[in-house]
């Protein structure tokens, strides 16, 4: 498989982008590469919680993206890709809150052993 992101070239965009005070659009296709390549190793039923979760993904790192201290590491890759699973986490969180009529549990609750549906 090949390298999809190096982490030189993170961090020369890194470099980049704090000179300029903004994102670069380099450094903004880094990113959506970054966020499409996770997004490949979570399941969503539906196609549009997948996409909500990458745009949180996404927003995430547009965020966080001065936080990177290359002083304490010179691995940007792996701080940007859990900044990334952290915006995942965050998009499926909000996606899925409990209460929600997407959580439908089978209770058996009846006065007769039948089966109830009941939110949760």
């Amino acid at each position: 498989m090949a390298v999809y992101l190096k982490n030189k070239n993170l961090l020369r965009e890194y470099y980049r982008c704090k000179e300029r005070g903004e994102l670069t659009p380099e450094m903004t296709q880094m990113f959506i590469l970054l966020v499409n390549r996770i997004s490949h190793k979570f399941y969503y039923q539906r196609y549009e919680d997948g996409q909500d979760a990458k745009q949180t993904a996404l927003y995430h790192l547009v965020r966080a993206w001065h936080k990177f201290n290359p002083e304490k590491s010179d691995n940007p890759f792996a701080f940007y890709t859990q900044v990334a699973k952290m915006g995942f986490a965050t998009g499926w969180n909000q996606i899925h809150k409990p209460g929600s009529p997407q959580h439908i549990s089978l209770d058996r609750t009846g006065a007769n052993g039948e089966s109830n549906y009941n939110l949760i």
